[in-house]
């Protein structure tokens, strides 16, 4: 399919990105169903409190590591912009002055 604007090309660019957030979220919201499952599954005395904790563990180890490396290091860098317009009112001093670098940093 040819391209026919900038904005197709910027969108089949993105297409990766995309895929690539989908499967995660998914991945994500299957391990947070078999934690809760495995909670439920403790409490009717299914597991041991060995065999508890070490699932729960092998669970949470797999959210964490559940991510799209690019994606998520630019909205990690794009959180401090979010709050820069009430950053702005809050500071009583103009511009360059300084004071709002301290308070982001």
């Amino acid at each position: 399919m040819p391209i026919t604007s900038i904005d197709d090309s910027v969108l089949e660019g993105q297409a990766p990105i995309v895929v690539g957030v989908e499967r995660v979220r998914h991945e994500r919201t299957q391990t947070e169903q078999r934690l809760k499952r495995l909670g439920r599954a403790y409490v009717d005395g299914l597991y041991d409190d060995d065999g508890y904790r070490r699932e729960k563990r092998s669970l949470e180890d797999k959210l964490a590591n559940l991510v799209v490396p690019g994606v998520d290091a630019a909205m990690e860098a794009g959180n401090p912009l979010e709050n820069l317009p009430v950053l702005w009112e809050v500071t009583d001093q103009p511009p360059g002055s300084g004071s709002l670098s301290r308070r982001l940093v």
